[in-house]
């Protein structure tokens, strides 16, 4: 899934034109996502994500998806998301937030959280491929996806606590940032991501495997 941009045409004679070839970048699309999992291949940022639900705290390794180009990118083409993994779309600020799964070749589901780290909306499944709008009606700071159905294995509901860096103050100056995974590992306490989250420190990636360790 990706988030939705609106495209405003061109004031004056050009609209034709403008047309023209958001038609033929369009078409270049399918073309241009000869990768599985184009995600991994981009550069995004990592980090650990726990969400504390009625089946105990759940931890998820996430992508996030911190510029325009890599939220319009999203999880377009990519065939399979292990289950313990997932991808933060972060707001600059609070702000109503629409999404759409064109190019999405799988079902995912879609946690909608507010300023405060909580779970505000939840679409759970959303169908591949659709261009329908999917939207939360509150505003909210980030949107994650995970694999769909994932939140019902999880026990997982609207109010239930997100802890991550960007419910803070300061994560787009100090954690929105692209770092060399030895810088990251230097950087980062050896404590879990509840603590890191709850000191205002950037959350450090769990190890493979151990997302699905500490889940119910």
């Amino acid at each position: 899934m990706k988030r939705l941009h609106t495209l405003k045409p061109p004031q004056g004679g050009n609209r034709r034109a403008w047309l023209l070839s958001v038609l033929v970048a369009a078409s270049l699309l399918p073309a241009a996502a000869h990768c599985d999992a184009p995600a991994e291949n981009e550069g995004f940022p990592r980090s650990a994500l726990e969400i504390r639900s009625a089946n105990g705290r759940q931890w998820f390794n996430i992508r996030i998806a911190d510029t325009e180009a890599r939220q319009e990118l999203g999880l377009m083409f990519v065939r399979q998301l292990p289950r313990d993994e997932g991808m933060l779309f972060p707001q600059q600020k609070p702000q109503i937030v629409s999404m759409w799964m064109k190019n999405t070749l799988i079902p995912l589901d879609m946690l909608f959280i507010d300023s405060r780290g909580r779970i505000v909306c939840l679409l759970a499944s959303t169908k591949p491929q659709s261009l329908d709008i999917l939207t939360c009606a509150k505003p909210v700071k980030a949107v994650l996806e995970i694999a769909g159905g994932e939140a019902a294995h999880r026990g997982i509901h609207l109010g239930d606590r997100v802890t991550h860096a960007i419910f803070l103050r300061g994560f787009a100056r100090n954690c929105n940032r692209s770092v060399s995974p030895r810088d990251r590992a230097m950087a980062a306490p050896k404590t879990s991501v509840a603590r890191n989250g709850a000191s205002g420190r950037c959350p450090r990636r769990l190890g493979p495997g151990r997302a699905a360790r500490y889940s119910a």
